[in-house]
This record gives structure tokens, sequence and C-alpha cells, in this order.
């Protein structure tokens, strides 16, 4: 699942996940979500403000109030919904996901969102619906790969979608949806190839030149990385993925300037998605500003609690800091929006390793010991084979 992942995580010596959640926004959309945005951020500070201090309550009250009067107001109502899914009320965030879709049935980053509430409920077959409704966003192939894992045809899932790439090699859309799920599966040299034949046949496309750039950070060439997210800049100078997955090629130590700098355009942007919150934390962590990073993490597991980075991230630093018990409840918490994870599990088993529980530490290294990232894979497989 790779909710909340801009780009790839470091080795695993570090064991920080680096930086940031999924998802593309094309101009038109990106134009009319700011204008949106203004407007209801602009009505409703009261509710912002009350949310960012945690009382959720306090800012769903605010809100309801708000749309009351502004009944037509698309980002508030989405706002309320996710309010209402951090609050862990999924009945309020699928009434107001609903409502919305009434009005705008194809708004893919409700269909998205709706999608979310039905997966954590366990509505396979409703969640696998909402997700292919907003393809083809890149966020929703690596929902729907998890779902498809989870349901057990994963194998024909990933064929039907392999065989449609080769069959159609100057379908651009085919291209592009076989090669992000590749790199879900953390295959990016085989997903680069697909991704560049999409880029060649529509060069100015935005959310193929951040897949692309996202596949060649997870190859580590930041030059090429760097290259493709510039492009879509010029395309798009205000593109929210683009700016996180540049900040994501710089040095966290020797060029942190310019990233900061553009952590924080984004930020400022789209105050309402992590992953600038998570790439935020990062640098924190990366130039020994520790209290600062966890706060970052904090801030973006309230934004979106399926934000499995800011988890890995906020428990692998308390870790660190030997607090345990903070630690395992982090990781956790991670497992239960997040289940099956590797890395969540390996760290979790690090947690119960340290406080000499051996056993439990044991049953997580298995289960890591099977994901699909490779470095998450041997390093489990590494500490089962210690006596």
């Amino acid at each position: 699942m790779r909710r909340c992942l801009a780009a790839p995580f470091i080795a695993l010596v570090a064991l920080i996940a680096v930086l940031g959640c999924a998802g593309s926004v094309s101009a038109q959309t990106a134009a009319s979500a700011q204008q949106s945005q203004a407007t209801a951020i602009s009505a409703s500070d009261d509710a912002r403000a009350k949310a960012a201090h945690g009382d959720l309550d306090g800012a769903i009250s605010e809100l309801t109030s708000y749309l009351l009067q502004h009944p037509e107001d698309s980002f508030a109502r989405r706002y309320l919904g996710d309010l209402y899914f951090r609050a862990a009320d999924l009945r309020g965030a699928e009434r107001e996901y609903l409502a919305l879709l009434l009005r705008s049935p194809g708004d893919k980053q409700t269909h998205d969102r709706l999608g979310n509430v039905y997966a954590l409920e366990d509505r396979i077959p409703e969640a696998i619906s909402e997700y292919g409704k907003s393809l083809p966003d890149a966020i929703a192939y690596s929902d729907l790969l998890r779902l498809h894992k989870k349901v057990g045809d994963l194998d024909t899932w990933i064929n039907d979608y392999r065989r449609t790439a080769e069959s159609t090699p100057e379908d651009a859309a085919a291209q592009f949806g076989y090669g992000t799920i590749l790199l879900d599966e953390h295959k990016a040299s085989d997903a680069v190839g697909y991704l560049q034949r999409a880029e060649r046949l529509v060069p100015r496309s935005c959310p193929t030149l951040n897949e692309l750039g996202n596949t060649y950070l997870e190859l580590e060439d930041n030059t090429a990385a760097y290259s493709a997210f510039k492009r879509c800049l010029q395309l798009e100078p205000d593109n929210y993925t683009a700016m996180i997955g540049l900040s994501s090629t710089y040095d966290p130590i020797r060029e942190s300037a310019p990233a900061l700098a553009i952590l924080g355009r984004a930020v400022q942007l789209r105050p309402e998605r992590p992953e600038g919150f998570v790439n935020l934390g990062y640098m924190q962590d990366a130039l020994g500003n520790s209290s600062g990073a966890a706060s970052d993490y904090q801030k973006a597991i309230a934004l979106d609690v399926l934000c499995r980075d800011a988890y890995v991230d906020l428990g692998y630093d308390l870790l660190t800091d030997r607090d345990y018990p903070a630690a395992q409840s982090v990781f956790l918490k991670g497992l239960s929006v997040s289940p099956g994870d590797g890395r969540l599990e390996y760290l979790l088993g690090r947690t119960y390793l340290d406080q000499g529980k051996e056993d439990l530490a044991r049953q997580q290294f298995v289960k890591a010991a099977l994901s699909d990232e490779a470095d998450v894979a041997r390093a489990a497989s590494q500490r089962l084979a210690v006596k």
C-alpha cells in the first residue's frame, strides 16, 4: 500500500521512510480545488483551528453550521467527511462523501476517500468499486493492489493490466497503469520502461512525469528524478505532487534549504494534505530536531490516518529514543490501518526484541520476512537466522 508515499524508502540500515504520499492532480483539477479550498478555509478558519488542536467535535460542529449556509461548497463538505473519518465516525464520513458525490459524481478525490471508508469496514467489493472510479490517480492503483491481494486474485488482476499494456503499446493510459502497478510491487526496474513509454506518448502529462520521477527515486537516480519533477512543475507550477517529489531529490543535510523552501510552499498550497508534513518531519530528523519531526509526523497522521509512512517514521524515532511503549503503540496503530505491512511488522519486532520479548519479536520477523520490500524481507530473515 503506497498511501502517503511519493518517494522510495532509504536503506533499511536507517529504517527511516522517505517522504510523502502518492497522488496526482491535473492543472484544471488543482486550480479548481485551490479556488474552492480558499473559499472554504476563509469561511471556516475556526473549524480548522479546532481540528489542529485536536477538537474534532468542535471542528465538525463548526463546519456543519457553515455547510447549512453554503451547501454547495464541495471542498468544505469533503473536509467535513475527512473530519468524521479522523474521528473514526465512518458513518458520518460516508454520509458526507455520498452527499458530495450526488452533486459531483465524477469527483475522483471523493471516490478515493469513500473507498478508504469501505476498506476499513472490510466492505471489499464496495471499496474496489470506489477506488476504480478514482483511476487513473496513482494512489488508486496502490489501494486496488492491496485489496486484490486480500481477496486472493492479485495475479489475475495484474495479468489483465499486463496483457492490456503489452497488446496496446500505443495506449498511454495502459502503459501508465501497468507501470504504476509494477512500482507499487517494488519492481521499479520493470516499471520504468512502461512509464517511459507513457511519457513518450503523452509528454506533457504531470501524473506520468511524477510517477516516472518516483520510479527514478526508487532506482536511486536522483538526477533523472529531479528532471522529471522539474518538467512537471514547468507545466504546472503549483503541482503539489511534483513539489513533494522534487524535495525528495535533495540531500536532507547539505541541501536542506531548497528542500525546505519547496516543502513550505507545498504545505501552504495544500495544508490539508499529509505528504508535506511527512517530508518536513524527515528533514527535521535529518537536521537533528527530533521533537519537530515528531510534531510533523503527528500532523500527517491527524490529516490522514492511513498515512503509513508517518507511523513508520514516528515509531522509529520513538524506538531510537528507547520509548518502547510509545513506539509499540504507534506501530500497532499503523498496522491497524495498513495490515500486513512488512516494514511496520519488522519495526514492531525490533521494539519487542529490544524489550527482551523474543517470542513476540520472532512472530513479527516471520511476517516481515514475507514482505515484498526486499530490504525488509532480508533484514527480517537475518534476524530469524540469529539464534
